[in-house]
């Protein structure tokens, strides 16, 4: 929190509280809506009609004016095309991911970036649901949000282990005034394992000419084992094969 001259009192996050883990992050599903397709995301209505678009959103009706990342985010009715910005009255709809692989996580999470509007849940309802069980549901009082904000859900006893895991969002809305409902980015499916230390270790020159031989020495490697030679024009730590390598994107 910072507290200004005027007395004013400005805080990050504006409500709830930052969040981080210790561990590698082990990404096993990611998206930010950028591609020319949907990419296997569906939708579809159980009442009144559908009004979810992937797009760039306009702003009306509480919905942001920018995607949280890139130009695309999923949302119902994003005002393109000269649309309010609301989501349908008394619809009820629906966004769904493709099954991704979770047999071989541990520890698994969800994280997205949301914008959404949701009057109190007596009339409105916004719900994040894994394979058809809520893992998230909009509070009593409802919530217009102002800001994107970062949700990161827990859904390790649900998706650990488990070879196709779906993500849902729903909303129902209420039949008289209605807000701007879900705006969803940045979509990823990842785990956490252990940070410990790398037991197999590589030593020799950090460059090397144009032609000329260099010579590295690799200890802690089991004997027989795969090995891989992967080059980058660049720094970054990016992970590969499990562990993390100073190696930028592209890498050959």
């Amino acid at each position: 929190e910072a507290t200004c001259a005027d007395g004013a009192i400005q805080r990050l996050p504006r409500s709830g509280w930052q969040r981080f883990h210790v561990g590698r992050r082990a990404q096993i599903y990611a998206t930010d809506f950028e591609g020319a397709s949907d990419a296997g995301w569906i939708h579809g209505s159980t009442a009144v009609g559908d009004d979810w678009m992937r797009g760039d959103p306009v702003g009306n009706s509480d919905d942001p004016a920018d995607a949280a990342s890139g130009t695309n985010c999923w949302g119902n009715d994003l005002g393109i095309g000269g649309l309010n910005g609301k989501v349908l009255a008394a619809s009820s709809s629906w966004l769904e991911s493709p099954a991704v692989d979770c047999s071989t996580a541990s520890g698994t999470r969800l994280r997205f970036a949301r914008w959404l509007a949701v009057r109190q849940n007596v009339t409105d309802q916004a719900r994040v649901l894994v394979n058809g069980t809520v893992v998230w549901e909009s509070p009593a009082a409802g919530s217009i949000d102002d800001a994107w904000l970062t949700h990161d859900l827990d859904i390790s006893a649900i998706a650990d282990g488990t070879p196709s895991v779906q993500v849902r969002f729903e909303i129902d809305a209420s039949g008289g005034i209605t807000p701007g409902g879900w705006n969803v980015d940045d979509i990823e499916i990842y785990a956490l394992r252990p940070s410990g230390t790398d037991s197999v270790t590589m030593s020799g020159p950090a460059t090397g000419l144009p032609g000329q031989s260099v010579q590295f020495t690799i200890v802690g490697a089991p004997p027989s084992g795969s090995w891989w030679l992967i080059a980058s024009g660049s720094v970054a730590f990016t992970e590969r094969f499990g562990a993390i390598f100073d190696l930028a994107d592209p890498a050959s």
